[in-house]
């Protein structure tokens, strides 16, 4: 038997109790490509002998390859970041840049590695630099902006308060691409960017970008409800997908096995709800945690079971689509030829 443990916010505990039954090509030669060149060069050198030829500028040593390891490329970054000039710019703008230089370098993976929901040193690691680079830039000063036309402190509720209300959300939602919009629009437009789709990598983005939208705060009465059941839907996960790693954090290696297996996302959020009622302990609340867990669990079904409808709707207008192409439309279950409509 395991005991998994988890802090979570208003200074309550979590206890988790759960019993594990489980074990534990070349690289090509660069001669041939340098003799082009030198012979490029000879021949545009001989062509005019009295204009100076300039040499190849060299390569920007912070330039970003594939082939760069996670540590190399967060090195670069940090580089690009000491010297980057934002002049001129909105924080949004700010926030934007900083995010696409992220989202290159991690083959547009960004929403998946700081959606919350999932574990591995990387991702740590990424996360960690990039929530570095944007409180520094970004946070930070908009922080002492706020104060300076508000008088609310930092740290305080009131300054949390009046944070929630005008920002948070506000720039995550901006590069999703939900900018502006109203948080029913930004749910609706979520799912129908998921609909269909299945894989525990689907869920995890879907539920990244429902959680650092705002969408689960306004379905679930606070951003801090929402941070707890992100949690410990997090914990759950790690239970559910690794039964049999005892007492290690899932890693890197682990997650990449499984993120792009089909998931059941609704029966896996009906278990979580289960263990929530059954096999969870909480201890030192002001609140009623439970009952607020299970309602937020309740929003969130109500949420898949949209997005399952938004799945046969797209169905069914592709279908109808196609049948209009050809001539016919959908009538129940009947299909008419338009010549006669």
């Amino acid at each position: 038997m395991n005991i998994g443990m988890t802090a979570l916010r208003n200074g309550g505990t979590v206890l988790r109790t759960r019993k594990y039954t489980g074990k534990d090509e070349a690289e090509a030669s660069g001669f041939a490509a340098e003799l082009e060149r030198t012979a490029a060069w000879r021949d545009t050198a001989s062509v005019s002998a009295s204009k100076p030829v300039s040499a190849p500028e060299p390569a920007d040593p912070n330039a970003i390859l594939p082939t760069d390891s996670v540590q190399v490329k967060l090195e670069k970054l940090q580089k690009i970041a000491e010297t980057a000039d934002y002049t001129g710019m909105s924080y949004e703008e700010i926030y934007c840049a900083i995010w696409d230089r992220y989202q290159q370098a991690f083959d547009g993976k960004m929403p998946i590695l700081t959606s919350g929901f999932v574990g591995g040193n990387e991702r740590c690691y990424i996360t960690n630099q990039f929530a570095k680079e944007i409180d520094k830039a970004v946070r930070y000063p908009l922080y002492r902006e706020i104060q300076a036309e508000t008088g609310l402190r930092y740290g305080e509720k009131a300054f949390s308060q009046y944070w929630d209300e005008h920002y948070r959300g506000k720039f995550e939602a901006t590069v999703l691409g939900y900018g502006g919009m109203a948080p029913e629009e930004i749910e609706q437009a979520i799912l129908e960017k998921y609909a269909g789709k299945n894989t525990l990598s689907d869920f995890v983005s879907m539920m990244g970008e429902l959680s650092k939208t705002g969408v689960l705060a306004h379905k679930m009465g606070g951003w801090a409800n929402a941070a707890e059941c992100r949690d410990m839907i997090s914990l759950e996960l790690e239970y559910k997908c690794f039964p049999n790693l005892y007492d290690r954090c899932p890693t890197d290696e682990d997650w990449a096995g499984i993120m792009y297996q089909p998931f059941d996302a609704r029966g896996f959020v009906q278990g979580v709800k289960k263990a929530v009622q059954t096999q969870y302990h909480f201890e030192n609340w002001d609140f009623d945690i439970q009952g607020a867990l299970d309602s937020a669990f309740d929003g969130l079904l109500s949420i898949l079971d949209k997005s399952v409808e938004s799945a046969h709707a797209a169905v069914e207008r592709a279908v109808q689509a196609g049948l209009e192409q050809s001539g016919y439309m959908k009538f129940g279950d009947r299909m008419i030829p338009l010549n006669i409509m």
